[in-house]
């Protein structure tokens, strides 16, 4: 039987190469995910799809005590950076993103060019 108790050691999977210097940096994390409507040809083109809750997706999403630090409000447009790419995004307000992470989905125009789903990112309102 395996020792599945509270606090219990299970080891670590090691990190993609490159992915070590990001785990242990300080800053403003990208939470990604591709969406679910967004994506595939023939549910993109779904208008009943299309008018769910599940396929109206901000560009970006941050908490307020992120949104606080960086003195933007909803509706604003932030510069983010990532991966050698900018782009200006803007901004919602969602208290369920965690502190200094910023939700951006991939696999949607917004999110083009702006590297790994998950990593740190560049995020301010004036550059």
């Amino acid at each position: 039987m395996v020792d599945r108790a509270p606090g219990a050691d299970f080891g670590t999977a090691p990190l993609p190469d490159g992915l070590a210097a990001d785990a242990q940096g300080e800053g403003v994390y990208r939470v990604g995910n591709v969406p679910l409507y967004a994506t595939d040809p023939l549910v993109r083109r779904a208008a009943a799809l299309q008018a769910t809750r599940d396929a109206q997706l901000p560009a970006l999403a941050i908490g307020p005590a992120l949104a606080d630090r960086l003195g933007v409000a909803a509706g604003e447009g932030v510069r983010v950076g990532s991966n050698g790419a900018t782009r200006t995004l803007e901004v919602a307000i969602d208290p369920s993103v965690a502190d200094d992470c910023a939700w951006i989905p991939a696999g949607v125009e917004t999110g083009v060019g702006l590297g790994p789903n998950f990593g740190l990112i560049e995020i301010a309102k004036d550059w």
